[in-house]
């Protein structure tokens, strides 16, 4: 590997600049792709190492990130993508993982970094915020089955992927989509229920939402701030609970003209339905999630398969002991299996991350706290209790994944020494 400065990758190998220039494109991919601060830190240092570079310098932050080949080395700066699709990402952590198993030359790790990032979308847009009306039915299966909620589910979800739709190519209805969507789904389901068409009408509204709640960003802030990373966990801690607040303004707005009381949607009590059609729910959001984020077909059994057994455990636990319990032993279940899942083929991110959508408290933690019959704290506890549980889950399965990375880094490192 040489030692003289070069911006560009070259046919026979990375030169500083290089590496350096792959390493920071590598960061802020894995960054627009939603992995948490440390999540990006611990990849770009394997990267590095595993590219003869063991002192690399990163810092990841919401936006953007640092990166420096040594402590004494310039520092380089990267706006992050605000979005990088599943199926890409599944391919910058192959380039990765191959990196630290010592599988991969350096040149060709470049390429195909540079060419995973070009790729083309398996389905338009459009196609994508369909997926929004999945996540909706099944997570109304999960909350309340019942004939009247699933066809205001289907409705409502449906008016969620055009308005998500329409804000993708219109930024002014983008800021201000929670407040536009929490009314409009809100308004008319709370209508029906006062018409008797429908029970449980805050079920319901949360259950449309839900796709478009920045709970996994919440739960990842956590976890970035009990980790030590400050800046970033500060900074998405404090825009989830922004668009929350949105939210909130939607949904309170939408209580006002219906005439009702927010203490009203409140009332948690609810049948205890079977626990096999709450699977069904979480099958289907699952899918849903799948088609929103782009998720590689080849891994769909992978997919499902975890998010179907954490969600069960969320489901089970949260209903039966606590909410907090059911996010811990969910979120590390999820993180676990995914970890084992890596071994035989997709990376643990892409199996793991929408297993934590559905596990977040945004996409279903939250949901399982308003759903808790004979649960005596109150619904804000419950979903305050879930929030750390996850964030705890998320934790510990991180330190699993570390020890993980290390091994196979130190695999890598006397594979390409032999």
């Amino acid at each position: 590997m040489g030692r003289h400065r070069n911006s560009e990758c070259t046919s026979g190998g990375l030169y500083d600049g290089g590496v350096e220039a792959f390493l920071l494109r590598l960061a802020r991919l894995l960054l627009g792709g939603g992995l948490s601060a440390r999540d990006v830190e611990t990849e770009v240092i394997a990267a590095g190492k595993a590219l003869g570079y063991p002192d690399v310098q990163v810092a990841a932050l919401p936006t953007g990130v640092f990166v420096g080949l040594s402590p004494d080395a310039p520092v380089q700066f990267s706006a992050a993508k605000s979005y990088i699709r599943f199926d890409q990402l599944s391919e910058f952590l192959s380039i990765t993982a191959r990196l630290r198993a010592g599988d991969l030359p350096a040149d060709q790790a470049c390429e195909l970094l540079e060419s995973a990032a070009a790729k083309r979308a398996p389905w338009s847009y459009g196609v994508a915020n369909l997926g929004s009306i999945l996540v909706g039915v099944g997570l109304v299966a999960l909350l309340c089955p019942t004939w009247p909620t699933v066809a205001a589910g289907l409705i409502g979800s449906a008016l969620v992927a055009g308005l998500a739709t329409i804000a993708g190519r219109v930024k002014a209805m983008a800021e201000f989509l929670p407040v536009i969507a929490g009314f409009l789904v809100s308004y008319p389901i709370l209508l029906a229920a006062d018409a008797g068409w429908l029970d449980y009408p805050f079920r319901t509204i949360v259950a449309v939402l839900a796709i478009l709640f920045p709970g996994s960003v919440f739960v990842t802030g956590l976890a970035d701030l009990v980790a030590g990373h400050s800046s970033a966990g500060t900074a998405r801690l404090a825009a989830a609970l922004m668009q929350f607040t949105l939210f909130f303004v939607g949904i309170a707005l939408a209580v006002m003209a219906a005439g009702h009381q927010l203490s009203e949607l409140l009332d948690i009590a609810a049948p205890a339905w079977p626990l096999g059609i709450k699977l069904v729910g979480v099958i289907l959001a699952t899918i849903g999630i799948m088609v929103f984020c782009y998720c590689p077909l080849r891994h769909a059994a992978s997919i499902i398969a975890l998010s179907g057994v954490a969600g069960a455990l969320q489901v089970y636990l949260g209903g039966e002991v606590s909410p907090a319990l059911g996010g811990l032993v969910a979120a590390l279940v999820a993180s676990v299996g995914a970890q084992a899942l890596a071994r035989v083929g997709p990376p643990w991110h892409v199996t793991y991350l929408p297993a934590f959508m559905i596990v977040a408290p945004g996409s279903f933690a939250f949901m399982t706290a308003s759903q808790v019959s004979g649960y005596s704290a109150s619904p804000l506890v419950s979903a305050g209790s879930a929030f750390l549980g996850v964030a705890v889950g998320t934790l510990l399965g991180g330190a699993i994944k570390e020890l993980e990375f290390s091994k196979t880094l130190a695999r890598g490192v006397r594979r390409r020494r032999a």
